[in-house]
């Protein structure tokens, strides 16, 4: 039988000894941060991927809620009745109610994914020579390849695949009067009834103090319609592809149709990830033929950093609305 007086004691000491774990763990980051630079950029990217979770935590505060309160509630049970057995067989119940939703969730997921398929197909559109300026594989170690399946989205990779890079030597492009280049090329096919336009892309030297810029646009230039323009806009819709590297970089999306869609390391063994944007078309514009797709890079310097925010396109896919007439 667990007593009131053993309860009072329990929580001080807890509270006690969690301050003082804390306070030397606090004590020992102080010095390790004094005297070793390593230590610190170790705490900087730390600190990146705390913010990360922070994040998550954010998004995900109905789960959390629900959790404490079931320890809450299994908590209150022992303490009432004091007695392990009522304990585990409340926690049985919870588990088993658990399992048989997440078991519907399952059954309505795979059922929407099934509609999903019955109504897109998908087709991988290369960057043609001339406009790509550098090879896929140059990028990351492991990365997908062939006839792969990012984020729901079928995509054409190989290390041989051509990348379109705002940091490499661009040979055709239009100048534009507001100082950006213009890079576009025509499709081998041109295609109606498209439902959306995805693109793999991430950007480089992304800065912190360019967070919020905008680094260029991606337009679909249609036959008969007006182009759609998609701003690129760092920690928007376009982030760092090399993640784990250090220095104040921009890490984090919050545009909901620009999601990562693998993860792993560039050739340096340094955390990389790449990133898919989906580029929405009106239903009304269903169908009008898109002939063309242009890049657009933004020069963004400053007098403390000559290189400027640049992206790259890995891939491109178009998602056909097959029951679209």
């Amino acid at each position: 039988m667990i007593t009131g007086s053993d309860w009072s004691q329990f929580f001080p000491d807890l509270v006690v000894g969690l301050l003082i774990a804390f306070l030397l763990s606090l004590s020992g980051m102080i010095f390790a941060y004094s005297k070793s630079k390593r230590f610190r950029g170790w705490l900087k990217q730390a600190s990146s991927q705390l913010r990360l979770a922070a994040k998550w935590l954010v998004r995900k505060w109905r789960f959390i809620v629900f959790f404490s309160f079931l320890i809450f509630l299994e908590v209150t049970i022992l303490y009432v009745y004091a007695d392990w057995k009522i304990v585990a067989l409340s926690l049985a119940h919870l588990v088993i109610a658990g399992f048989g939703c997440r078991l519907l969730a399952k059954q309505h997921h795979a059922l929407k994914n099934k509609k999903s398929e019955s109504q897109s197909r998908f087709i991988p559109v290369p960057i043609p020579p001339g406009v790509g300026n550098k090879y896929f594989g140059k990028f990351y170690i492991d990365s997908p390849s062939g006839d792969v399946l990012l984020g729901g989205v079928e995509f054409q990779l190989q290390p041989k695949s051509l990348v379109f890079d705002t940091s490499g030597q661009i040979r055709q492009y239009s100048p534009r009067d507001d100082g950006c280049k213009e890079v576009r090329f025509v499709l081998s096919e041109p295609a109606k009834s498209i439902k959306s336009v995805h693109f793999l892309i991430n950007s480089s030297n992304s800065k912190s103090f360019y967070r919020s810029e905008k680094v260029g646009e991606i337009k679909l230039i249609f036959k008969d319609a007006p182009p759609i323009t998609t701003e690129l806009i760092l920690g928007k819709n376009l982030r760092e592809w090399c993640i784990g590297a250090t220095g104040n970089l921009v890490r984090e999306l919050s545009e909901p149709l620009s999601k990562v869609v693998w993860q792993g390391a560039n050739k340096d063994g340094t955390n990389a990830v790449i990133d898919s944007l989906e580029v929405q078309i009106y239903k009304a514009m269903r169908n009008n033929t898109l002939e063309q797709i242009a890049f657009v890079h933004t020069p963004l310097q400053r007098h403390d950093d000559t290189l400027g925010v640049q992206y790259f396109v890995s891939a491109i896919t178009l998602e056909i609305d097959t029951d679209h007439k």
